[in-house]
């Protein structure tokens, strides 16, 4: 099975801190990292392995990535939080959401809190050979 999309873009970050995107061109992950005000970006080219995109593709369908909301907005009122977007498209479809201080989260049936976003960014840090990619 091939579990390479046809398009992927994920951002996270803000005005405040570090924010880092990840950017499909043709074959190849373009990952930035950018300072403070999203300036001075540091962009490195990397090469992804099938193996490492069906690891990938196999966490985002163990999380429910194709059944998060369209968007998460803010309801904390807090203007200097993390913004953070996705898109991934593949042959069967595509994954798409945002947010704004607010992300997918669920409460478990034993009471305790699931965090799908943490496991989300983790398993695109994975995918980058464990490069930086946090709020």
């Amino acid at each position: 099975m091939n579990c390479l999309p046809t398009q992927l873009h994920i951002f996270i970050g803000g005005h405040r801190g570090t924010s880092y995107s990840q950017m499909l061109t043709g074959e190849q992950l373009a990952y930035q990292r950018f300072e403070f005000g999203c300036s001075d970006p540091q962009t490195e080219l990397l090469t992804v392995d099938n193996e490492a995109w069906q690891t990938f593709r196999e966490r985002l369908d163990s999380l429910g990535v194709d059944q998060w909301e369209l968007n998460y907005p803010n309801r904390s009122g807090k203007r200097d939080g993390a913004h953070w977007s996705l898109e991934i498209s593949y042959a069967d479809g595509v994954r798409s959401s945002s947010g704004d201080n607010n992300y997918p989260g669920i409460e478990a049936e034993n009471g305790s809190a699931d965090d799908p976003f943490a496991e989300f960014l983790s398993a695109v840090s994975s995918l980058i050979g464990g490069r930086e990619f946090r709020a």
